[in-house]
């Protein structure tokens, strides 16, 4: 087994790294069920649309302003984001549609962002030694 840490890890938006303090993905398959006669009295089911959702938080970078181009982060506007998988050099990437923007400041703490959109078209997933 090889496990990373995720201190590496970074977000690359219209070819700009960003100063991420982290990112999620999730990935879904549309259920579409297709039960029928034949199913035996079980539900059957086959994968309908996928999508990726992906959130980040950022630091406000006053050489990297999130609405700047690049990265372009504003919300309705699509992007090429890369996520880092830590140092292993793998990545998820694709176009985002950015969908919203939240800007927080705090006294005890930073000036910083969170990016939420969903991948418009074909994304790509790290690749694996099955593939």
């Amino acid at each position: 087994m090889s496990f990373h840490s995720g201190k590496h890890g970074k977000v690359t938006a219209g070819g700009q790294d960003l100063a991420v303090l982290q990112w999620s993905g999730i990935f879904r398959a549309d259920k579409v069920e297709v039960t029928n006669t034949s199913s035996g009295g079980f539900a059957e089911y086959i994968a309908g649309v996928l999508r990726g959702e992906v959130t980040f938080d950022a630091l406000w970078d006053d050489e990297a302003l999130p609405n700047a181009s690049p990265p372009e982060l504003v919300e309705g506007k699509l992007v090429a984001v890369a996520l880092h998988c830590g140092a292993t050099g793998k990545t998820f990437a694709g176009n985002l549609f950015i969908e919203s923007m939240q800007y927080d400041s705090s006294v005890r703490g930073q000036v910083s962002y969170r990016c939420s959109g969903s991948f418009s078209g074909n994304y790509n997933r790290p690749s694996t030694s099955s593939e």
